[in-house]
């Protein structure tokens, strides 16, 4: 069977995929159903197609939908499938009827945009689509609405181009990206979304990519700025404190979050994927493990000076208790053991570390604003740790007895 999939895979490969239609001009936009029948593409022509894949041949006879007098840069389907939403450069979106004999007739025309709209989004409860546009706002248009294109909601405050949207799976919050280097939250629970948004503020380059992830819980934000960044939905105050996500050498152009909220994913202009962590609870249990006991009064003076003695772990051995200090600090490490295979993550990294550099890692978590540390913040730590020591030990040297350092 394995053999036979491996064929299969090659076959696909050499195939090359199957074209739908090729168009006279770049397709910029695509999206696919919910309940995968259809496929629609947006094109500088100034067209988007539907294909209709439950056909014998998906490619014959697409639906043309006409009508914008520019390229259509942005695409979105509704969670009930009925729905097509286009955005184009003619400053105006349209709504498609997916469950009308011809779709392609009659669409409802969402004007009132000042410029190009360049992101479009429908909610998950199927009642808003959102524009974002040139013109420095978002456009909330009610699909219950006897007229959805009367009287839209407009979200004012972004000093450019608004680039980005996205809307969290419980339909709460409206996250809005722009080239001001913000993020805006907008709460479409209240009775004015468009009063008072939340600003999230820090980036410094303009906002690529935003995201929320299926539990609600985080937004995470791309920017030109080398850099991405979450935000905690269940805080008080979601714009506080921030985890910044570095590493990359330049733009973040693409970002993601896993649909069991264990995984942040960023793409970069510098070539590069990385992926980060969300939960945190396997880093923490293994730096407890390894560590095997609470600091050292003197380990605690050189990392917390002037601060009084807390543990960090309250069922492990304190500086009062009888603790062995290992005189070789290798011999403190316990390898980690879980009930399933460990994160391969979680064990790329334990291969570089030594006694020393988890005790290091816990300092950093107790310093930190919230204890401990969120994961994807202590994936930064050991970013930053790793790339030191690759310069103090460069081309597979080591760091005091420890084994080499395994790239991701």
């Amino acid at each position: 069977m394995a053999a036979a999939e491996q064929s299969l895979r090659e076959v696909l490969e050499s195939l090359g995929g199957r074209p739908l239609a090729r168009a006279d001009e770049p397709i910029t936009a695509v999206a696919i159903s919910p309940d995968s029948r259809w496929v629609v593409t947006g094109s500088e022509d100034k067209t988007a197609r539907l294909w209709d894949l439950s056909a014998k041949d998906p490619a014959a006879n697409p639906v043309i939908l006409c009508g914008h007098d520019g390229g259509v840069r942005a695409v979105a389907i509704s969670a009930d499938n009925r729905w097509v939403v286009t955005g184009s450069e003619d400053k105006t979106a349209r709504l498609w009827d997916l469950s009308t004999k011809d779709p392609a007739a009659n669409p409802v025309v969402l004007c009132g945009h000042d410029g190009p709209i360049s992101a479009v989004a429908i909610s998950p409860d199927n009642r808003w689509v959102v524009t974002g546009s040139s013109d420095k706002t978002a456009r909330l248009w009610d699909l219950s609405a006897k007229d959805p294109a009367a009287n839209p909601v407009v979200l004012r405050g972004h000093e450019g181009e608004v680039t980005r949207v996205a809307i969290s799976p419980d339909n709460r919050w409206l996250v809005t990206g722009s080239w001001d280097k913000t993020a805006r939250l907008w709460d479409l629970s209240a009775k004015d979304p468009a009063a008072n948004p939340i600003v999230l503020r820090g980036h410094e380059g303009e906002v690529t990519r935003v995201a929320i992830s299926p539990d609600n819980r985080w937004v995470v934000t791309g920017s030109s700025d080398k850099t991405a960044r979450l935000w905690d939905l269940s805080a008080k105050d979601p714009a506080a404190n921030p985890v910044i996500l570095r590493g990359h050498k330049s733009w973040v152009e693409a970002v993601a979050i896993s649909p069991d909220n264990h995984w942040v994913v960023t793409g970069s202009y510098d070539h590069t994927t990385r992926l980060w962590l969300l939960q945190m609870n396997d880093l923490v249990d293994l730096a407890r493990t390894i560590v095997g006991r609470n600091f050292f009064a003197d380990e605690w003076q050189r990392y917390f000076p002037g601060e009084k003695y807390r543990k960090t772990f309250d069922e492990l051995p304190g500086p009062d208790e009888s603790v062995t200090r290992a005189r070789n600090p290798e011999e403190n490490i316990v390898l980690w053991k879980s009930s399933g295979d460990p994160d391969a993550w979680v064990r790329t990294h334990l291969h570089g570390w030594n006694h020393n550099d988890w005790l290091q890692l816990l300092a950093s978590l107790r310093q930190s604003i919230y204890w401990p540390m969120h994961e994807a913040e202590i994936g930064q730590h050991l970013e930053m740790r790793r790339e030191q020591l690759r310069s103090e030990n460069p081309v597979g040297g080591t760091s005091r007895g420890s084994k080499p350092i395994h790239p991701l």
